[in-house]
């Protein structure tokens, strides 16, 4: 028995499938949280991330809009650095401010940011992290490098510091 498909659907099929291997690649099914629907007192406060021992940086958030962002390891602001490229035996200290924004995603929707102002050898930089999750488990996250790698720097609350 011979299957009698058409060219156009075979074409329309193949194209299906690559779109979403697309979409999965890219991680599109993890996206932040819509704006406005997060208050900035939901995410001042302490939080860390954590890539094993000694792999620690911490990021106070504070109300009156000042931020301390410490142990940031070399190579977080490098274009093309991933967990594995973080030169964590070379760190820096950065003090600045933070403001909780919104973000236009590649859909054209709008998602809550914390952008983060700080001096980098004495010029001003932006940093922005996305708000991911629930108020209970609330994460910040910048990717690192390419995102279809899902490389991420993801911040967690502290466990003394609650929402």
């Amino acid at each position: 028995m011979r299957l009698n498909i058409s060219r156009r659907a075979a074409v329309t099929t193949l194209g299906l499938v690559v779109c979403g291997m697309l979409l999965a690649g890219c991680s599109l099914f993890e996206v932040p949280i819509p704006a406005n629907d997060v208050q900035a007192a939901e995410v001042e406060g302490n939080w860390h991330t954590d890539h094993g021992q000694g792999k620690r940086t911490q990021l106070e958030l504070r109300p009156d809009g000042t931020a301390d962002w410490t142990g940031v390891p070399d190579g977080v602001f490098d274009g093309f650095a991933s967990t594995l490229s973080l030169d964590w035996n070379s760190r820096t200290d950065y003090h600045g401010t933070w403001a909780l924004e919104q973000d236009q995603g590649p859909a054209g929707d709008d998602y809550q940011i914390v952008h983060l102002r700080i001096d980098i050898e004495n010029r001003p930089w932006g940093y922005w992290l996305y708000v991911m999750g629930p108020t209970d488990g609330r994460s910040l996250y910048q990717w690192l490098g390419d995102p279809d790698s899902a490389d991420r720097l993801t911040f967690r609350r502290d466990s003394n510091d609650s929402a």
